[in-house]
């Protein structure tokens, strides 16, 4: 059997591929059961999930001392689209999305600032290191603060060494969804 198109993997190729299987390993290796049961600030998540599922479409929840929406939005997505419907499950789902998602930023970040050995070195410790995991995998909205933050860094570091204004205004757009994501986030504005 012959197939009629020639693939070559490169060096790089290569450790991106395996870069990636390892940083998935981590991220959802047995996800359904660690950690195992959740907790009230889970409980407060659901019911506002919930909301969002019943037509409430808030920009802020004031249960339990207030809240984004963003994490809301994407666990109501993934409850309605998967099997897993309105779950602890949804939740660390969301929120293992939500960590892989910042992951290239981290990436090409350290592309745009040192070259691509310290792009390979900063992605792998990003995607194994034991803060981003636990945050990733727990079901709260921690992972946002990274994950919204790189993008915006990145774009504001390239857009400004390259003058490219696209570049400035995801910055800007990546800044106000992590504004709408995680508390900790309103000091990247003024970082």
């Amino acid at each position: 059997l012959r197939f009629p198109w020639n693939i070559k993997i490169s060096a790089e190729v290569f450790l991106a591929i395996l870069l990636i299987l390892i940083i998935l390993f981590f991220r959802t290796a047995d996800l359904s059961t660690v950690p195992g049961e959740p907790f009230s600030d889970h409980a407060e998540k659901l019911l506002d999930v919930k909301d969002v599922l019943d037509g409430e479409l808030k920009v802020y929840f004031p249960r339990n001392t207030g809240r984004e929406f963003l994490q809301f939005f994407l666990t109501a997505v993934i409850s309605s689209w998967t099997n897993l419907g309105l779950s602890f499950m949804s939740l660390k789902l969301g929120t293992v999305l939500i960590g892989l998602f910042g992951l290239p930023f981290f990436y090409f970040l350290a592309l745009e600032i040192g070259g691509r050995r310290l792009a390979f070195f900063t992605l792998f410790l990003a995607g194994i290191s034991y803060w981003l995991n636990v945050t990733s995998r727990i079901g709260l909205r921690f992972p946002l603060y990274p994950s919204l933050a790189a993008p915006t860094i990145y774009f504001f570091i390239r857009g400004l060494r390259r003058g490219e204004r696209n570049s400035l205004l995801l910055s800007g757009i990546f800044l106000g969804l992590g504004l709408h994501g995680y508390s900790p986030s309103r000091i990247v504005p003024i970082a």
